[in-house]
This record gives structure tokens, sequence and C-alpha cells, in this order.
């Protein structure tokens, strides 16, 4: 999938000197200028970008707000005519018309859906498939989204659908909002586990489509239920023979088929501890799924699909000495085929490039990451960091549960409004005890009670580091803005706790007045309107997230919350507590009353009155509905990055009709 730039611009640490306002004035008429040049020519794109350049020094904002309607009414016209084509079912026309309204607005909902049927339409599939995935993303309505992604289904298994009683639907329409639920927001290891249970449980009176067989077999093997995977599995690949997803079918089915051919004395051991792992991986617990598959290796260590399996999942974790241990196991078995033999060896003749190339992709990638952790930017820096994800991306390629490539990456993602991404990545950074982490102001109301010592006899908020651990949050004070009244205990310098941020050498600095707060002295975690609340038995300490990618985008409203929810999600996952709270993502009542309040004032009393109760009720309804918008920005880098060779683990299933024409808003 395309990369989209996803990186807005860090809240303002260090102050940024801006040209002089004479220099603004001109600079500003330069770009304006050699922008009206490119327009008049028709270079659309590029004289955008100048007017966009020029909104730096407080210039072309009238000019870019009159070019992008411009471009907007060209892609318009392309997609029109793009319909006609299709119409006409001259499928190349349409084709190169709507790639073409695709370079004006590479993110309009028309464009991608449309290019993705019409993609399908001339039988090019795969290409199908990548529009529409994009399609999905930036379609706003959740029916309309559900309908597309059915039809990727549809396209990847040959699901033709059929006719469904109530009960049939509710159940399979229960599945794909799980999904769906999963994918937007970053879900507890339990809620994983409860994805497949309506399908389950009415499996015997669903119709067996290709789409429900294929999902009834991933949900089977995760439920550990490895004989009905692999029953499901063969079902599929007899129902759906020349569907795009009989490859993976395969593989899956083909590993299923090993473990129960296994016949050895330890044969219901073997078969306990894989039902064990598979049930662990879907929670994301690798390590403990790390521990099921070397328990198979040691009660059956002639088994030599174990040997390979295991080899396979250190290499995942980056653990190439013991992936070469147990692949030299495997390549030595008598009864292993020559064939598999040069694979292994094969396999482990890689790993020394492989470990060079995650190696220089971890540290190309936290270069260019560290100087927006530690200094301000402007929006230049929007390509740095999506390069620092694509670096990131392919260390993965390399080591798929790899710790460091994992832990930044899930950061980014979280910051970038991508849970379903940030889960996959964290839990492979802690499948080898690496924990997750993000930038946060913390403080405390009365500190010399607190019960975090670095912020004793601190005045304000101090900028931290916070490690989500699995028994408690380690917090390391970073930068403080005003100065501590004294010298902490023990003769530490202040500022060599609170002001490191100038160091550039260490990504993420553990520092000497760090403080750990363990799960057991913490009684409520809430996410509250400017943070997150966390009451323990003294004072409630208060941590306010910092958003990398905008300037401090969500204070008020729904979106404040929701912004405010994605971090108290991942402290209720990877802290694994049940003491915590989500904020409302949708207008409270009393937000409610209070805008019917202001706006009902515009009755009542002066001109001066009206236009303040107006102000008020705009600004709060801006401040959600901006923030919103740029959260859904960001969601549009996405990727398909799946964890153990496991692509699309489950699909929605088809229940609408296929959505096979243009889209029409």
């Amino acid at each position: 999938m395309k990369s989209i730039v996803i990186c807005l611009f860090l809240v303002g640490i260090a102050t940024v000197q801006l040209p002089a306002k004479n220099a603004n004035k001109e600079e500003a008429k330069s770009l304006i200028a050699s922008g009206k040049s490119l327009e008049n020519e028709g270079k659309l794109l590029e004289a955008r970008a100048k007017y966009s350049e020029a909104l730096a020094y407080n210039g072309g904002f009238k000019e870019l707000t009159e070019l992008n309607k411009k471009i907007s009414a060209r892609a318009g016209e392309l997609v029109k005519s793009a319909n006609a084509s299709f119409d006409a079912k001259d499928f190349p026309k349409a084709i190169d018309q709507l790639q073409q309204a695709h370079t004006l607005l590479p993110d309009s909902p028309d464009v991608n859906c449309d290019l993705g049927v019409t993609y399908h339409a001339a039988g090019d599939d795969a290409r199908a498939i990548e529009s529409l995935h994009t399609c999905v993303t930036n379609v706003k309505k959740d029916d309309e989204k559900s309908r597309y992604e059915q039809l990727i289904t549809q396209i990847e298994t040959g699901d033709r659908g059929t006719n469904l009683d109530a009960g049939q639907k509710q159940a399979i329409s229960a599945f794909n909002e799980s999904l769906r639920a999963n994918e937007q927001t970053l879900p507890t290891a339990d809620d994983d586990a409860q994805l497949c249970k309506s399908l389950l449980d009415n499996q015997s009176t669903l119709p067996k489509t290709p789409a429900i067989l294929f999902n009834l077999a991933r949900c089977s093997e995760d439920a550990g239920k490895l004989e009905d995977a692999a029953r499901y599995f063969s079902d599929y690949l007899a129902a759906a023979p020349d569907s795009r997803a009989v490859p993976e079918a395969k593989d899956a089915s083909s590993l299923l088929s090993s473990i129960l051919s296994f016949d050895g004395p330890k044969r219901e051991d073997v078969r306990t501890h894989y039902r064990a792992a598979a049930q662990y991986l879907v929670k994301g617990r690798y390590q403990l799924a790390l521990k099921e598959y070397e328990a198979v290796r040691d009660i059956a260590p002639d088994f030599a699909f174990g040997h390979r399996q295991l080899g396979l999942f250190y290499e995942a974790l980056g653990r190439t000495k013991d992936a070469t241990s147990e692949l030299t196991v495997y390549g030595l078995i008598q009864s292993v085929p020559v064939e598999e033999k040069e694979w292994a060896s094969k396999e482990i003749a890689s790993f020394t490039e492989k470990r060079t190339a995650y190696d220089a992709a971890v540290q190309e990638a936290a270069k260019r990451v560290r100087p927006m952790l530690f200094t301000g930017h402007s929006g230049a820096d929007m390509v740095i960091c999506d390069e620092a994800i694509k670096s990131l991306l392919s260390a993965t390629n390399e080591f798929q549960l790899a710790p460091d490539a994992n832990r930044l990456l899930g950061y980014l993602y979280v910051e970038a409004g991508y849970p379903a991404g940030a889960k996959r990545a964290y839990d492979a950074s802690t499948a080898s005890d690496v924990d997750p982490f993000f930038f946060a102001w913390v403080s405390e109301p009365n500190n010399s009670k607190g019960a975090l010592n670095s912020l004793r006899n601190t005045k304000g908020e101090v900028f931290s580091l916070v490690r989500v651990k699995k028994d408690g949050l380690q917090i390391e004070p970073m930068f403080s803005p005003l100065k501590r009244k004294k010298k902490s205990a023990g003769g530490i310098e202040p500022q060599s706790c609170h002001e490191v941020m100038d160091s550039l050498q260490v990504l993420l600095p553990q520092t000497q007045c760090g403080d750990f707060l363990p799960v057991t002295s913490v009684r409520h975690i809430e996410s509250k309107q400017m943070g997150i609340e966390i009451t323990t038995g003294s004072e409630p300490i208060w941590i306010r997230p910092v958003n990398l990618f905008q300037d401090d985008p969500t204070q008020n409203g729904p979106a404040g919350r929701k912004f405010v929810n994605q971090y108290v999600r991942v402290i209720q996952r990877y802290m694994e507590n049940d003491m915590t709270k989500l904020g409302a993502e949708h207008m409270t009542g009393g937000e409610k009353t209070m805008m019917g309040l202001q706006i009902a004032s515009i009755a009542m009393g002066g001109v001066s009155n009206a236009m303040s109760a107006v102000s008020s009720a705009s600004a709060m309804i801006s401040a959600s509905v901006s923030a919103m918008q740029v959260l859904s920005l960001m969601q549009q880098y996405r990727t398909e990055k799946a964890m153990l060779n496991r692509p699309g683990a489950y699909k929605p299933i088809p229940v609408d009709p296929a959505p096979l024409a243009f889209r029409v808003e």
C-alpha cells in the first residue's frame, strides 16, 4: 500500500525563531507569484506546494483555498467521465481517468472506491484490493465502510454470498462489528479472544460459504480446536479452489497437518501445548506462546516439525543464535526431506545479512525520530517521520517480532491513531520484555506528599518518559520548564534529572531520578478531559500525553477524551489491570446542555452576548471536529503487516450486496 505521510508537528519544546515581518511578507509574495505561474501552466499540484509553503509566512491562504476548489472540481470531472466509461464497459479508459483523478486527490473516497471497483471489473484484483483498502480507510460511514470491507473478502475468498435468515445475519454482523472494533481501538487481550464467540457459537447453523469457512477455520485454530480448524480449511479449499486466499489457507492447513500427524508417545501433550500456543498467539501473548513451543521441543525432541517451528519463532524474535540451533537440529533429523534440509541451511546462512539489514534500518529510524522527540520542529519534518516508519517496517521484514523496531513502531502507531498496528508492534516488543512507552507531562497537586519522588520540590509539570510495564509504570523525568526549588535528597543535581532533553545520544534515556509506580498502589485510572488521572493512596497523579503529530489538538469534548483514551488503552492492555475507565467518545449530556444554553443566549441580551455565545459554541464544535479530522488523516497510514506469516487472520463476512457500481455521495 502506498505510504502516506502522517507526521504533523511536535509540541514545541524549543523556541523557533521566525523571520522578520517584512521578510515574511516578501517571501510570501515570491512564493505566491511562483504558485500563480505554475497554476497558469496547469501544474496544479506544484502550485499547491508553493501556496502551502507560503502559509509559513502568513500568506497564500486565499490562493490555496481557491486552488483546492479547482483541484476538487477537476477531479470531480474526471470521476464523472470515468463513470461514463465504466458504464460503457471501457474499463481501461475508466482506469486511466481515475488514475488522473487519484494524482490530484489521492485520499478521496470517491476516487479510491471507484478505482477499486473498476480494477475488479477489469479483472485486476490485486490492484482492486489495494485501492479498496485505501477506500475503506477514507470512507466515513460505518455501513458503507463495511460493504467495501466485505467486497474485499469476496474478491479474496471467491465468496458470492447467500441468503441469510435473521439469526444468521445477526451472528455474522456481530463478528464483523467486533472485527472492526478491534481494528479501531487498542483492545484488551480478552477482547481479542472474544472476537470469534458469535461465529463459533453458531457454527452449526451458519451456511458454509467460502468466507464463513475461512473464518471458522481461523477461529477454531485460535480457540485451540486444531482438528476443527484443519477440517474447515480443507472444506474451504474444496469450496474455493481458485480464490486468492488459497495460498494462505494451504499454508495454515499444512501447518495443522504437521501437528496432527505426530503420533509419538507424547502425542496428546504435543497437541495440548500447540492448542495453548494458538490461544496465546491470538491474544498477542508471544512470550507465553514461545514457552509452549519450547515445551513441545523438550517433551518430543524427535518431532522434527517442532524444531522447525521453534526455530522460525526464534528467528521472528531476532534470536538468531537460538534459531540456528533449532534449525540445525531440524536439518539433521533423518526423516526430514532433502529439500527441507536445504531450506534450513539457506535460512541459517541468511541470518548474518538479515541482522545487518535490521540493525541498519533501526538505527536509521532512530536517527530520524530522535531529533523530533527532543527538539521542536516544523512541518518540513513530515517526510522525516514517514521515512522513519518505512525504515522500521523494513526492519520488521527481517525479524517480525524483534523488540527494538517494534517498540518504536508501536509508539509511532499509537501517536498516529492506528491502534491495530500499535497492538501488533507492542505485543511483539513485550515478547522480549521491552516495554511500550509514550511521552507525557506529569504532575501531582501536592508534590511534597506525592507518590513520585522525582516530582517533589518541582513546580508545575515535568516532561517525562512513561514506560508501561506489566506490574506498574516507570516514569522518567526528562525536562522541566520551571526550576526546582532545591536539590533533591541525596544531592543529585536537578538538571541531571530534568534537563536531559538536550541529549541526542540515547533515544529513551533512563534518568537518575526515575520512579516506579507499582500497579498494587494504584486504585483507579481514568481518562479525563485534560489527561489521565491516576488515583493512589496519596494525591492523584496527572499524566497529560504529548502528541508527536500535532500541536495540542484536543483540549475539549469527545475528541479530547478520544485522544487521551488511546494512551489509557496502552496502560490497560500492558499494565494488565482492571481499574481503568475510558472517557466518553461522544458528547455528554452536560456538554449538550451547555452548548444549548450558549446558543439559546442568542435570544437574550444584546448583540455582544449573542456573538460571544455563538463563538463559544463554535469553538467547542470546532475543537472536536478539527481534532477528529486530524485523527482521521493520521489513520490513513495503514499497513497490512501480519505477525508470524498470518496475513488477514480474519476477513469480514459478506452480508450486504456488493458495491459494484460507482460510489455516489
